[in-house]
C-alpha cells in the first residue's frame, strides 16, 4: 500500500513528459495553431465550419462587489452545500474567445451532478464587440480583484465586453491573453477587431507554423 502513491505520482509524470514530448512534436509539424483552436472549440458551440479561435482569455465571472460579512456568509454557506451535495459554492470560470471571424464568445462554466468543469456559451457577438477594463468597466465596483484560478501571477482585471445589442457582460479576466501570435495582452487592448484583420491574423499563423522546406 505505501508504494501507491508513489506509482500514482510517476504515471502522472510520464503522461506529463510524453504529452509535452507529443505537443512538440505536433508544433515542429506545423500544427500549432489548429491545436491552440481545437484545444478551446469545444467550448464554444456556435463555431461555424472554418472558424478558428485566434486569442483566448481566461478568468471569473462577476458577482458583484462583496463586504468582509458577506465574504464570511459564503464561506459557511459553501462548507454546508459541500457536505450537502459534494460540491461547494463557487465562482464559475469564464473563457472569451476571439475568433478568425471577429467575432466575440463568451463560455461560463457549470456544474453538473457536482462535477465543475461544463461550459455553456452564453454570448456570441458578430462583429464589432468592444471592451473596457479597469475601474471604468463597472464604476459602482468596490473591492478587490479575486486570484486569478488559472495562474496566480497574473492579476485578473474587471472588464466589461460589450456587442452590437447594447448590454454589457461584466467579468474578471487575466490582463495576459493566449494568442496565436503568442501576444498576451488585455482585452481592451484587442477589441474590437475587424473581420478581415482576424481572419489574416489565422492565416500568418498558419503560414509560419508551417516548417521550413529542408
Amino acid at each position: 500500500m505505501y508504494f501507491v502513491p508513489v506509482v500514482a505520482i510517476v504515471a502522472v509524470l510520464a503522461y506529463v513528459f510524453w504529452y509535452q514530448a507529443k505537443m512538440r512534436q505536433a508544433v515542429a509539424a506545423g500544427h500549432g495553431p489548429i491545436m491552440f483552436h481545437n484545444t478551446y472549440a469545444g467550448t464554444f458551440r456556435s463555431l461555424a465550419d472554418g472558424e478558428y479561435i485566434i486569442a483566448l482569455w481566461q478568468g471569473l465571472a462577476y458577482t458583484g462587489s462583496e463586504s468582509a460579512a458577506a465574504r464570511v456568509g459564503g464561506a459557511v454557506l459553501n462548507e454546508v452545500s459541500r457536505k450537502a451535495i459534494g460540491v461547494s459554492k463557487y465562482t464559475p470560470y469564464v473563457l472569451v474567445a476571439l475568433t478568425s471571424h471577429g467575432r466575440v464568445l463568451v463560455a461560463e462554466e457549470y456544474s453538473e451532478g457536482g462535477q465543475r468543469g461544463n461550459y455553456n456559451e452564453v454570448r456570441a457577438w458578430s462583429t464589432g464587440a468592444s471592451a473596457v477594463s479597469g475601474a471604468a468597466a463597472v464604476p459602482e465596483h468596490t473591492g478587490s480583484a479575486p486570484k486569478n484560478p488559472f495562474n496566480p501571477a497574473v492579476p485578473l482585471e474587471l472588464s466589461a465586453l460589450q456587442g452590437a445589442d447594447g448590454a454589457p457582460y461584466p467579468c474578471w479576466l487575466s490582463v495576459q491573453s493566449l494568442e496565436v501570435t503568442g501576444q498576451q495582452r488585455p482585452i481592451a487592448d484587442v477589441l474590437p477587431v475587424a473581420p478581415d484583420v482576424a481572419a489574416q491574423v489565422w492565416a500568418s499563423a498558419i503560414e509560419r507554423a508551417r516548417p521550413a522546406a529542408s
